[in-house]
């Protein structure tokens, strides 16, 4: 065995799906609770769970390893006649940098907040997640309503301190639709639009419903920003929303990644919450 004990500790997070295909009948059993088992989906999340924490006694030589984070998520598709699976694992969550008052980040164990008053943009950094390329997943949420101009949630997916980012820009608009746009952020915070604003097309959202988000950045002058974003529990799309290239000196080598959000100053119903989950970044 190999001596590693002098290692620091370093943030890993490991993603794995799959696709269990079958007849519609079984599907409909198990999607309606109906078969002679139970409630098959949430005993297969458990049993997913307990099997990771035992990964050392069910794999030969497989070293223990402390998890900070574990999740299994199981989403049934009526149209293509299967279940999908998502899991995630992680050893170390990473030291965070916030832009404002820890009072307004919590994490609840499964789930991360931060709090917004309106005319407000705290955000939360993992600038030790550094690479050349990031291919970003989160879950995003609202626990109110969309008023005034909206709640705007900014996945980066390449930061390099000191000299700005690349994001993808979500704004939950007060009649429920959802738009959204590439964005280059200098170091003092000002915006160039890499792609204007658009609506996500057939997209709409409600206060208890979730919006997943992909943010996909690559290469080096240029540099290929590009975002989907779609509704928590559908498939996702096969085509990229938006795309942009960029050739910004200063942000063609490696970044981390990060979360910024802004409640607009014309909210009537602050503070709000903006709920982040499984947030997952590869190399893609």
């Amino acid at each position: 065995m190999v001596d590693v004990s002098a290692k620091p500790a370093t943030p890993r997070r490991a993603i794995a799906e799959a696709r269990v295909l079958m007849a519609q009948e079984t599907l409909s059993l198990i999607i309606d609770g109906a078969g002679p088992k139970g409630d098959v989906m949430s005993v297969a999340e458990i049993a997913g769970v307990m099997g990771a924490k035992r990964t050392a006694d069910l794999i030969p030589l497989c070293h223990p390893i402390a998890l900070t984070d574990l999740g299994v998520e199981i989403t049934p598709d009526r149209v293509e006649g299967l279940l999908r699976i998502r899991t995630t694992a992680a050893t170390v969550g990473g030291s965070w940098t916030l832009s404002s008052g820890a009072s307004n980040y919590a994490v609840d164990g499964t789930v991360g907040t931060i709090r917004l008053a309106a005319g407000s943009g705290p955000a939360a950094y993992l600038n030790g997640a550094s690479a050349p390329a990031a291919d970003a997943f989160v879950t995003l949420s609202i626990d109110k309503p969309a008023t005034g101009s909206g709640l705007y949630a900014s996945v980066i997916a390449r930061r390099v301190v000191g000299q700005g980012d690349y994001r993808a820009k979500t704004r939950f608009q007060s009649n429920g639709t959802v738009a959204v746009s590439l964005q280059r952020v200098s170091a003092a915070g000002a915006e160039t639009a890499l792609q204007a604003e658009a609506l996500v097309p057939g997209l709409t959202y409600a206060v208890g419903e979730a919006l997943d988000i992909r943010v996909q950045v690559t290469g080096s002058s240029p540099s290929t920003v590009r975002v989907k974003v779609w509704k928590h529990g559908s498939p996702e799309p096969s085509a990229w929303l938006r795309t942009a290239t960029d050739s910004t000196p200063g942000l063609q080598g490696s970044g981390g990644v990060g979360i910024y959000s802004y409640l607009s100053s014309s909210a009537a119903n602050a503070p709000v919450k903006l709920r982040v989950d499984d947030l997952v970044v590869i190399a893609p």
